[in-house]
């Protein structure tokens, strides 16, 4: 009995017709960042682990791929596009600003595969570099509404925080700096792990309860998002920037009630996100109530990273989408599934006669020439079976190609779907297609 080989754990294989959802997908939203005057970039796939490391976290550099060339340098496979544009944006100062930028890449991440998290997986970015007024943010969550609606997906959620509330909680509460990222890194895994694994996380991490249970008093808040707001400024009235945070949480509301957008919005003080650079505003977006494959993109302001790179002062704020987890809510809807499901070709060119598929041949390319998406059999199979192929493909249109159709310089055109037939000259055979607004 052969070995059956499989992929990589935590990768996973796109067949040709599931290729096409993902890469209809992937076009429509480079087709909305580029309304929004967002211009693409990109870099490379792995970057000297120094570059990843600098200001990741400690949860995420454990999960970089690293690797030494043949020098010993060490270098790790990108566990998310952001540190690479930093890098290029530090290196580049002359470029004109506010710039917007959007990338298309693989990430890998050595992580616990499971519903909607892989180790290998697409992401699709857009930054927006040097403006650092609120509106960027509403920008950027304006652009993921037009990206979610052109997909199909009317049910989402967008999560808002700020981690200048989230460090001033943790300074009202008693717990000394040093203790932040620890006290943000257990509050992140809430979602997972619930209010009593938090507790525990706080402990592991040399916290006491009472530090929890003070925390935990800052961090749970009811009613609507103004409500939020005013009461987190009664608890963070002496805290200079804490108030900052709320402020620019309200500037983003404002802004986005101006578009509609301020109902999709929930401000919610538990959303940490992974990433230590984060520095204002941070979000996440979920379908639904986000069970299914958690959230489908996130991101927040990033101000001092430029910084980090040898650059100079630069603000900065991007989102980020998972496309593997779109891809996986996308297939489990039947409806969405079958809008973005493999299509055929416009047309397949059937030979009567195996000897007859030259000039069948020539006219698929004739076809092709006029571009106009065309196939023909290569398998040399039976009238009927190419029918039959026809049928379980789904071919909006066959044509017929005999001796009779080659003597008369006219060929039978079939429309599968209402079963109509017409006898057509190439010419107009091409025409009549065309008008049918399916090009290759």
């Amino acid at each position: 009995m052969s070995k059956k080989f499989t992929g990589p754990k935590g990768t996973r294989d796109f067949l040709p017709y599931y290729m096409e959802t993902r890469d209809r997908i992937v076009e429509m939203i480079k087709e909305v960042f580029k309304i929004y005057g967002c211009y693409p970039w990109d870099g490379p796939a792995f970057e000297y682990l120094e570059t990843l490391t600098r200001k990741s976290g400690e949860e995420v550099s454990g999960e970089i791929y690293v690797f030494k060339d043949k020098s010993g340098r060490e270098l790790g496979l990108r566990f998310e596009l952001t540190a690479s544009i930093a890098r290029m944006i530090a290196g580049n100062p002359s470029l004109k600003k506010p710039i917007k930028g959007f990338s298309i890449g693989k990430v890998w991440r050595y992580e616990n595969p499971q519903q909607g998290r892989y180790r290998e997986f697409l992401q699709m970015d857009a930054d927006i570099f040097g403006a650092s007024n609120m509106l960027c943010e509403v920008e950027l969550l304006d652009m993921a509404k037009n990206i979610l609606g052109r997909i199909g997906f009317e049910d989402y959620c967008i999560q808002l925080n700020n981690r200048k509330i989230l460090a001033a909680q943790v300074r009202c509460a008693g717990i000394e700096q040093e203790k932040e990222l620890d006290v943000f890194r257990a509050l992140d895994k809430l979602n997972k792990i619930g209010p009593g694994g938090v507790r525990q996380e706080f402990l592991n991490r040399g916290m006491s309860e009472k530090a929890y249970e003070d925390c935990m008093r800052y961090i749970i808040t009811r009613g609507t998002n103004q409500e939020k707001i005013d009461e987190m400024r009664g608890l963070l009235a002496k805290d200079e920037k804490g108030i900052e945070g709320l402020n620019e949480l309200s500037q983003i509301l404002e802004y986005a009630k101006e578009i509609s957008l301020d109902k999709r919005i929930l401000v919610d003080y538990t959303l940490v996100r992974g990433l230590d650079y984060y520095t204002g505003p941070i979000f996440e977006i979920k379908i639904g109530k986000g069970e299914q494959v958690g959230s489908i993109a996130g991101g927040g302001r990033y101000d001092q990273l430029i910084e980090l790179f040898g650059g100079t002062p630069t603000p900065a704020v991007g989102i980020s989408f998972g496309i593997e987890r779109i891809i996986d809510l996308v297939e489990s809807n039947p409806v969405l599934s079958e809008r973005y499901k493999g299509t055929p070709p416009l047309l397949l060119v059937i030979y009567l006669r195996p000897e007859l598929s030259g000039h069948a041949f020539r006219i698929t390319e004739a076809v092709r020439q006029a571009g106009l998406s065309a196939d023909i059999d290569l398998a040399m199979r039976s009238f009927k079976k190419q029918i039959q192929y026809a049928n379980e493909k789904g071919y909006p249109y066959v044509l017929f190609v005999g001796e009779d159709e080659i003597r008369n310089d006219s060929y039978g055109l079939k429309d599968m779907k209402t079963g109509e037939q017409e006898v057509l000259r190439i010419e107009r055979l091409i025409e009549r297609l065309k008008g049918v607004g399916r090009p290759a």
